[in-house]
């Protein structure tokens, strides 16, 4: 059985992104999986006992955190740690995909 970032290369079709896209895309899709991985280790699915509500929830609160600093970084002139708003990024991204699998009943 092929595991971990093999599966998702093997079940992704990126046909129609260049080269670079989407080596760049699947990089943040593994990174999003890597923080996942990391968690779970753990939390042990404690996202599964909330329902799509609170991962969408807390995907806005990312969202919002993110807005507010780009916007007083644009508003500043002012650089921002990229890794803050990289991880907030596949925080968003990780609490979206579980509100998608409860969606789907597939937790």
């Amino acid at each position: 059985m092929t595991e971990g970032a093999d599966l998702l290369k093997a079940e992704l079709d990126l046909t129609g992104l260049s080269e670079a896209d989407a080596h760049q895309y699947v990089a943040v899709i593994q990174r999003a999986v890597d923080v996942h991985v990391e968690r779970e280790k753990i939390r042990h699915g404690l996202w599964k006992r909330y329902p799509a509500l609170d991962q969408v929830r807390q995907a806005k609160i990312k969202i919002e955190r993110m807005y507010a600093a780009l916007e007083h970084a644009a508003l500043e002139g002012t650089d921002i740690p990229v890794i803050d708003l990289t991880e907030e990024a596949v925080d968003i991204i990780n609490y979206t995909v579980f509100a998608a699998r409860i969606l789907r009943n597939d937790v």
